[in-house]
């Protein structure tokens, strides 16, 4: 049985003079209680401060002063009662930190220097490894140490392990996907990745998908002080922008899916105080939360979490070599960046599901995409690997850049279903679409185009009454006219024109319908707060009617999008 170093720290004095009260104890036996006075617990939040800062902005640690840290956070704690200490804690084992105070939880504990072990940190000795346990609230003074862990773990789901992957770093979300799916690779795991990275996908997804493991990689920002402050994770609204989700909203989510782990990345430039401040708050909710200090979570992590291996033991068994190869790097090389995770948990770890129980045999899950009502293309058994194109063409469109968008390619290259999926984007932002899909025998035409707006607008309440949709309607009014009342509502309403597999003669590449030709150059010069949405198979569009980048329309093939 492992040995446990538990050392306990809580706010005690007035807010004019705030200390600390120290209590720890080995293998359950008390051996020191201390108190830090003022000036004592200000340097231990500036030592907090300093290691956190001295990573911003990308830059690397130098060794040295690493080092430094590492002596005065055993100066401050454990020097005073070393000679009781020493000969119980040199043995090794876990060094458990339980405390409600951020900037304490946020020491680089791992960087401890022991007597005796002057020449390696605490964090990279084989015989050690450190484990933070968020506790709610100041700690009564009159209660005893007992077991640091707030509940017992619950009982374990089956496995194999399901893990679900999001990223919202637009620079690099490619590379760390590639890089996981690479980890993954001959395990028995079952992987999902967001498409996305919006909250809604991520609720959804934990919703359907019932993750053990949530990975999620991007950028964390933190609004005020690390103490009193609060800090949130981004994610991406409809329009590509960051949208900012504090922990109280992400963790019931992750709980009502029962998700045991969260692991939360960042680009692999140290510890980030916002992501720190995330995860212990989230631990609170869930068997452990991680701080992954680093770049994707490497292959050898991955492999233990699917055997079933204890969650806090294969994280930071990685951790520790990548803790160790980050110290030994000489000054000549400008130190190394920390890339090792910080482990929160207030129930003892385990395994992320329970490998003695029955294998669940999960099938593999695709993201449906239904063709719009009334079209029969656009359908997607799974829509996937478009984030890209979403990315670069949907914030475009939502925000006037482009008006019309043509999407062009060959059958089979998933036009549809990608003008399908950006329909449904623009719709859930407030545009009424009026779909129209074509086919070899029925082609998309100017009767066809009034019936079909006239119909849709007429059964929709805000538009029913209005007089455009009136003289639509009106079959006593010529199709020019008819059309001209169609451009006039699409100038003045949020009207979203998705036409499907629109046809052109072979030979001379022009639209048949003259009046639907017509329309069609009205609508490449401008729609105003309406957008349009087309397909077809060729390139080639209407020699009459040249679309050019300015005026906010945009052509592009499937894959070629980017």
């Amino acid at each position: 049985m492992q040995k446990d170093t538990i050392i306990e720290i809580w706010e005690t004095g007035t807010a004019a003079a705030r200390a600390f009260e120290i209590r720890i104890a080995v293998d359950g036996e008390v051996v020191m209680n201390r108190r830090l006075n003022p000036v004592e617990a200000m340097e231990a939040r500036e030592i907090s401060s300093q290691y956190a800062s001295f990573f911003s902005n990308g830059k690397k640690g130098k060794n040295s002063y690493l080092h430094l840290l590492g002596e005065s956070i055993f100066r401050l704690f454990f020097q005073p009662g070393w000679q009781e200490l020493g000969p119980k804690i040199l043995s090794g084992g876990r060094l458990i930190v339980v405390s409600s105070i951020p900037q304490i939880l946020l020491l680089p504990w791992e960087l401890l220097r022991l007597p005796g072990f002057e020449d390696m940190a605490d964090g990279s000795s084989p015989d050690f490894a450190v484990l933070r346990v968020p506790m709610e609230g100041g700690r009564p003074a009159s209660s005893s140490l007992p077991a640091p862990f707030l509940s017992q773990p619950s009982e374990l789901r089956r496995g194999p392990l399901r893990m679900l992957f999001f990223s919202t770093n637009l620079q690099h979300f490619e590379e760390e996907e590639l890089s996981l799916l690479k980890a993954v690779q001959g395990l028995d795991i079952h992987l999902e990745m967001g498409e996305t990275a919006s909250f809604e996908e991520l609720k959804s997804s934990i919703e359907s998908f019932q993750p053990h493991l949530v990975y999620l990689s991007g950028e964390a920002k933190l609004s005020g002080e690390v103490s009193g402050g609060e800090a949130r994770l981004a994610f991406m609204d409809p329009a590509g922008k960051l949208d900012l989700r504090s922990a109280e909203e992400i963790a019931p989510v992750l709980k009502s899916g029962g998700v045991e782990c969260i692991i939360i990345g960042g680009e692999g430039n140290g510890p980030d105080p916002a992501r720190e401040l995330l995860c212990q708050r989230l631990a609170e909710d869930l068997l452990m939360a991680v701080a992954w200090n680093g770049t994707v979570a490497p292959q050898e992590i991955v492999r233990s979490l699917s055997q079933g291996e204890s969650a806090d033991e294969a994280i930071w068994r990685t951790g520790q070599r990548m803790l160790k190869e980050g110290l030994e790097e000489k000054e000549e090389k400008k130190g190394a960046i920390q890339a090792y995770p910080f482990i929160y948990a207030v129930r003892e770890p385990t395994g992320l599901f329970d490998p003695n129980k029955k294998r669940e045999e999960i099938k593999t899950r695709y993201q449906e995409l239904p063709p719009m009502p009334g079209m029969t293309e656009g359908h997607a058994r799974g829509f996937l690997d478009r984030r890209k194109d979403l990315l670069r063409l949907y914030p475009d469109l939502r925000q006037g850049a482009v008006n019309a968008l043509i999407i062009t390619g060959e059958l089979g290259r998933g036009k549809s279903a990608l003008a399908n999926f950006l329909a449904r984007m623009l719709a859930a932002s407030g545009y009424f679409v009026l779909p129209l899909g074509g086919t070899a025998h029925n082609p998309i035409s100017s009767a066809r185009l009034i019936e079909a707006a006239g119909l849709q607008l007429a059964a929709a309440g805000e538009y029913q009454g209005l007089e455009g949709t009136k003289r639509l309607l009106d079959s006593s009014l010529p199709v020019n006219e008819r059309l001209a009342v169609l451009m006039e509502l699409l100038r003045s309403n949020r009207i979203l024109i998705f036409w499907d597999d629109l046809d052109l003669e072979e030979k001379t590449g022009r639209i048949s319908d003259p009046h639907l030709g017509e329309l069609f150059c009205q609508m490449t010069k401008g729609l105003h707060s309406s957008r349009a949405i087309i397909s077809r198979r060729s390139l080639r569009m209407p020699p009459f009617c040249p679309v050019w980048p300015e005026t906010g329309s945009w052509i592009g093939s499937p894959g070629q999008l980017s």
